[in-house]
């Protein structure tokens, strides 16, 4: 029971989840072995501190390593901010030889070379280690090389991974398009050719919320564009209730300093029951805004519905370059 609560908190990266399991699992006595710090690390592996943390704790209770709790440390590598690419690189090269050395005769050794492969920061290294799986063309191994591409900007990689993909006979859905967008980081026109080829092969229903983030973390200040995309988001796919989409909009206005766009769509932000998360109340504090601008506003979900059925993009955005507002719902701000 404590496994499957722990391995559920690890598919999410959910370390707050993980730890309330811990407590729960201390309360009662229950023993913690290298299976369950395996999940632990699992968990957190998106915070290399806190893998630290984790690492020590360990040790304090005199717990060795198994092979899988030392994959989970491979693969937590690549999230190390304190690094430049080429340390995380020559980090987790160390941390495979040495996990290859202390298992030889492992049959989990095709888990540890993916985890290398995962771990690589260019696409050429990333393929040296994929012809060590017995099974080199799996959805995962896809997923893996995609995020490589993503990571080192390599949108000509990552192009001739989907049409391997779309060859081999594999679902190239909208989250793929995801990773290939990232290639495009501040390359508007890369950007829009990824987007107009997602769309000729994906019907604009099935496009998922993380295509979404994808193009605009990847916008940098062409708001234009970016602007686009999210009223689109909230207008024709219905994800005006999704935190991380107003998030992704705002920290682009915070970080090229648009302090007008960034009030407005703070305040609108709040008619969708969204509350900021510390980075961005810090910044809308900075800038004198109130904490909550409505917070006695009790709007029902048919007249949230109303508002984003709207034509979002002559309201909002049209507002947003000195044009009057014309959504029924403004009176109510």
């Amino acid at each position: 029971m404590w496994d499957k609560a722990l391995l559920l908190a690890a598919e999410r990266y959910d370390g707050s989840a993980c730890r309330e399991v811990l407590r729960v699992m201390k309360e009662r006595g229950v023993k913690m072995s290298n299976k369950t710090f395996a999940l632990v690390i699992a968990a957190h592996k998106k915070n290399w501190n806190s893998v630290e943390n984790i690492l020590g704790h360990m040790s304090s209770l005199s717990i060795s390593h198994t092979i899988h709790s030392h994959v989970q440390v491979l693969q937590a590598i690549r999230y190390r901010k304190d690094l430049t690419p080429a340390q995380v690189q020559t980090h987790a090269e160390a941390l495979y030889h040495e996990i290859l050395a202390a298992y030889p005769t492992s049959p989990f050794k095709p888990v540890v070379h993916a985890a290398m492969l995962a771990a690589c920061q260019s696409f050429p290294e990333a393929m040296k280690y994929r012809s060590l799986l017995s099974k080199p063309d799996t959805a995962t191994v896809y997923r893996r090389l995609l995020s490589v591409c993503s990571r080192s900007r390599d949108p000509a990689n990552a192009e001739a991974i989907i049409d391997e993909m779309y060859q081999k006979g594999f679902t190239v859905a909208s989250d793929t398009y995801a990773l290939l967008m990232k290639c495009h980081s501040n390359d508007t026109a890369g950007l829009l050719k990824a987007w107009k080829t997602m769309k000729s092969k994906i019907p604009s229903s099935q496009i998922c919320l993380r295509a979404y983030l994808a193009f605009i973390n990847s916008c940098g200040a062409a708001f234009d564009v970016s602007e686009v995309k999210f009223a689109e988001a909230i207008d024709k796919r219905g994800y005006g209730t999704e935190a991380e989409l107003w998030f992704a909009m705002l920290r682009l206005y915070a970080a090229h300093g648009e302090d007008d766009k960034f009030k407005l769509l703070y305040s609108r932000m709040f008619l969708f029951g969204i509350k900021p998360k510390a980075d961005i109340l810090d910044h809308s504090t900075r800038l004198h805004t109130a904490p909550d601008p409505h917070p006695d506003n009790t709007l029902t979900a048919a007249l949230i519905a109303n508002f984003a059925n709207e034509e979002f993009e002559d309201t909002y955005w049209k507002h947003g370059k000195g044009h009057r507002p014309s959504v029924p719902v403004i009176e109510v701000l």
